[in-house]
């Protein structure tokens, strides 16, 4: 009981929403089933598939979930490069992003891949990193439901947070491959 309590302390100080977690690892699952294990990496690259259910994170109910997988470049190893959630928005006459909430999460994987990365591998990674895993859909599910909370967002204020949680150089594959090998290839000198 008490220690229950402390746990629910802990999550409201820290601004997580009732059922992020949880909701987290339903999503995890359901992904790790819709990933068709036999595909290669021309199968997987914008591979797209729609599941439903009742999801809750805070006092937020969605039903659809929008899962794709983006293929940034061809390396030596699979790497998990990031994930990211996306919702339609307007440009307001004060210059504020206004989300046109829906009742669907999109969230997509970004995947840095070898020639012969199948979707088995994907799967694979994804259970051999669990935790970083669930953490990121979790991390996106923060964004989803602070979307929902929060109203308009000042442009100004999205263009630093997007520069600065970005790697990625606009849709110029070569330079976003060259950013991805420095950051995760080179050792740091410290």
């Amino acid at each position: 009981m008490i220690r229950t309590h402390i746990k629910k302390v802990l999550r409201e100080a820290l601004g997580v929403p009732k059922n992020q977690v949880e909701t987290s690892v339903e999503i995890y699952k359901k992904i790790m089933e819709i990933i068709p294990k036999n595909y290669d990496i021309e199968k997987l690259d914008g591979f797209k598939k729609k599941f439903t259910g009742v999801f809750e994170v805070g006092d937020i109910t969605f039903n659809h979930v929008n899962f794709e997988i983006d293929i940034e470049g061809i390396g030596s190893e699979l790497d998990l490069i990031g994930m990211a959630t996306s919702e339609k928005s307007r440009l307001s006459n004060d210059f504020k992003l206004e989300k046109l909430t829906t009742g669907t999460f999109n969230i997509s994987f970004r995947y840095g891949v070898t020639t012969e990365t199948t979707g088995e591998d994907l799967i694979r990674d994804m259970i051999t990193d669990k935790l970083e895993y669930i953490g990121s859909i979790s991390h996106e599910l923060k964004h989803f439901y602070d979307n929902r909370k929060i109203g308009p967002t000042p442009l100004k204020k999205r263009i630093k947070y997007e520069t600065a949680s970005s790697r990625a150089f606009g849709n110029i594959t070569p330079i976003n491959e060259f950013i991805h090998y420095i950051t995760t290839q080179m050792p740091l000198k410290v």
